[in-house]
């Protein structure tokens, strides 16, 4: 016996029970009761086949309820008893439980179908509904902008709501690269269009101008001060001009007074710090090229300075000293004496070393300038030039006379209630000031000493000790001088000279009466002496910023050149004769007499005066020859005389008759003639009478 039983199709779905599903389950179990006693099932004859698992569509899950568009999700679903699809194509494997991706390519809610279907053509399903965000881009910046031909421009968009949330850029003209558009070479409106690269139908527009190309603006060259006083006003900074720009200053600290807008501006410096000036040129396109900037350094002000010379100071002293404490690195010192001191090393530094005048008062002045070139009042002291040595004020002498008194060292003062130990080495001898910043002592008899100072604060606290050295030498040697004492009137090829300062300083000489003929602006001048009087010359030293320092002056006193002299010798002189003399007429005080025989002359005294003794040689002539130097050491051209030398008389063999007849005239007595110009003197005795020869 057979039995056919019909059964619609049932349609299961996942959730809650519906009273239609409830009903396909009660039927669908009818259906296999009776399809079991039909195929002989509870005991009748023959086999029954197993009944068919109904499907059970259990879920279908999206992992993004809300995915990006063009995005991917997952489907998930979940079911039994049958082969799975889902309505968009994707086949699920008939058992277990698999996932599918989908791309988010669609706009609005989309439904999802899962259908489980078993091998009785029973169905299940599950749904899901997933809806992608909505595309949307961005206004375009900058919008609606005028660009240069040729030129770029860089635009950005912003999409949200897809996948990659990226543009692509578009336009009527011009090329791009990335998010870089290249204007065209024609000026007119081009039409600028930003695409959403997930939905192509979602984009925005903007147009821009293209203006004619005009040149491009350069960087400019900020020229401003490497360092400026704190505070400082009226600083300038520059660029160069750029044809038809527009010029934008900015700094970092301090403020603009004037000329925002220009190619210069004044400006005042901050109190501290450093001071970034920057400036941006932009032309008529708009287009700015990279700012240009400098920097200028901040530096504390100069103040004026203390100077510190020695109270009393002896009559042409060598090796003084002058000093200033040190101001901030970079500063510079200048200096200058009145009444006749003359700076002799030490010009630019903060101590110099200087020769007393003969007398009156010296005033020291020091200007300090700092680092960017500004200077304080000067700082000045007086010593007072006295006969006998006192006490000097001084730091320490980088030079002391053996076994002198009264020396000083000292410190810069420190706080209040300082402690100042000193120490001496090498048998120097503190004799007064142990205990204060400045103390009195005793050099030995040679060597160096150390002085070494540990200062100590209130507290008692000693910070390491400060030395200094001094050289003990022998007493002063008289100086060299810068310009001739004495210079003899118009001569020429005459020298002037400063101590080198620093490199780029500028020396500017003048001279009373005298004529500068070389070196005019650097350390040593040659000059032309005048015909009489007392030439000054002057030297205005200028650092390389300019700023002089007083004039330092020196004289020269003009002397007479010396004359040719005429030398008065004896016109005959004996062969070997000595005591001869040789004399010039005396010239002008502080001439020198140089004298020289020939022929074996040798003098025997008064070399160096006007008038020298003599040996005459055994023969021929002698020339005496003298050269007359003035006081300033020219010499004029040598005056020379002549002698000569003859034999000396021998005595002579007197011929007269042996007798003679008494009263007789005309007798005659003669000896051999000697050397032409000999001289004969004749003598009778006992009454004979010479009647002629």
């Amino acid at each position: 016996m057979s039995l056919a039983v019909l059964a619609p199709p049932l349609s299961i779905r996942s959730g809650p029970a519906t009273p239609r599903s409830r009903f396909a389950q009660a039927f669908f179990g009818v259906s296999t009761l009776i399809l079991a006693l039909a195929c002989g099932g509870g005991g009748g004859g023959g086999s029954t086949p197993p009944p068919v698992p109904p499907p059970v569509a259990t879920s279908l899950t999206a992992s993004v309820a809300a995915p990006p568009y063009g995005g991917t999700f997952t489907l998930t679903p979940v079911y039994s008893a049958g082969t799975g699809t889902i309505d968009n194509g994707v086949t699920c494997p008939a058992t277990s439980v698999a996932s599918a991706p989908v791309t988010a390519n669609w706009s609005g809610a989309k439904t999802f179908t899962l259908t489980v279907t078993n091998s009785a053509n029973v169905s299940a399903t599950a749904t899901a509904v997933v809806t992608p965000q909505v595309v949307s881009v961005g206004a375009i910046s900058p919008a609606a902008p005028t660009v240069t031909a040729s030129t770029t421009k860089t635009f950005t968009a912003t999409a949200t709501g897809g996948a990659t949330n990226t543009v692509t850029w578009s336009s009527t003209a011009g090329t791009w690269s990335g998010n870089v558009w290249t204007a065209p070479a024609t000026p007119g409106p081009v039409t600028i269009t930003a695409t959403s690269a997930d939905d192509t139908s979602k984009k925005v527009t903007t147009t821009v101008t293209v203006a004619a190309a005009v040149p491009p603006p350069t960087q400019p060259t900020v020229t401003a001060p490497a360092n400026v006083t704190a505070s400082k006003t009226g600083l300038a900074a520059s660029i160069p001009a750029q044809t038809g720009c527009s010029y934008n200053w900015t700094i970092s600290s301090g403020t603009i007074t004037s000329g925002q807008g220009t190619t210069g501006i004044v400006w005042t410096a901050p109190a501290s710090g450093s001071v970034t000036l920057s400036c941006t040129v932009t032309n008529s396109a708009n287009v700015s090229a990279t700012p240009g900037t400098a920097t200028s350094t901040v530096v504390a002000a100069a103040t004026q300075p203390v100077v510190t010379v020695p109270a009393n100071v002896t009559a042409s002293k060598t090796g003084l000293t002058a000093s200033v404490v040190a101001q901030a690195a970079g500063s510079t010192y200048t200096w200058s004496l009145t009444n006749g001191g003359t700076i002799t090393a030490g010009q630019g530094t903060r101590t110099i070393t200087w020769t007393a005048p003969a007398s009156g008062t010296v005033t020291a002045s020091c200007t300090v300038a700092n680092v960017a070139g500004d200077a304080a009042a000067a700082g000045t002291a007086t010593s007072t030039v006295v006969a006998a040595a006192t006490q000097p004020v001084v730091t320490v002498p980088a030079n002391v006379t053996a076994s002198k008194t009264g020396l000083t060292a000292s410190v810069v003062a420190q706080g209040t209630g300082s402690t100042y130990t000193w120490t001496l080495s090498n048998g120097g001898t503190i004799t007064a000031g142990q205990g204060t910043r400045a103390m009195t002592w005793t050099a030995p008899a040679s060597g160096t000493v150390t002085a070494s100072c540990t200062v100590a604060n209130v507290a008692g606290d000693a910070a390491a000790a400060g030395t200094a050295n001094s050289t003990v030498v022998t007493a002063a040697t008289q100086p060299v001088v810068t310009v001739p004492a004495n210079v003899t009137a118009s001569k020429t090829g005459l020298t002037a000279s400063v101590v080198a300062q620093a490199i780029g300083s500028t020396y500017t000489w003048s001279l009373s009466g005298g004529t500068i003929t070389a070196g005019q602006g650097t350390p040593v001048i040659t000059w032309t002496a005048p015909a009489s009087g007392t030439v000054t010359a002057s030297c205005t030293v200028a650092n390389v910023a300019g700023d002089a320092a007083a004039a330092g002056t020196a004289n020269s006193t003009v002397v007479a050149a010396a004359t040719q002299p005429v030398v008065t010798v004896p016109a005959n002189v004996t062969a070997s004769k000595t005591g001869l003399t040789a004399s010039v007429v005396a010239q002008g005080t502080g001439s020198t007499y140089t004298w020289s025989l020939t022929n074996g002359g040798t003098i025997t005294a008064g070399q160096g005066t006007r008038a020298i003794t003599w040996t005459a040689p055994a023969s021929g002539t002698v020339t005496a020859s003298c050269t007359v130097a003035n006081v300033a050491g020219d010499a004029a051209a040598a005056g020379t005389a002549t002698s000569t030398v003859v034999a000396a008389a021998t005595q002579p063999v007197v011929t007269v008759p042996a007798n003679v007849t008494a009263s007789k005239a005309g007798l005659t007595a003669s000896v051999v003639a000697q050397g032409t110009g000999s001289t004969y003197t004749w003598t009778l005795s006992n009454g004979g009478t010479i009647t002629a020869g």
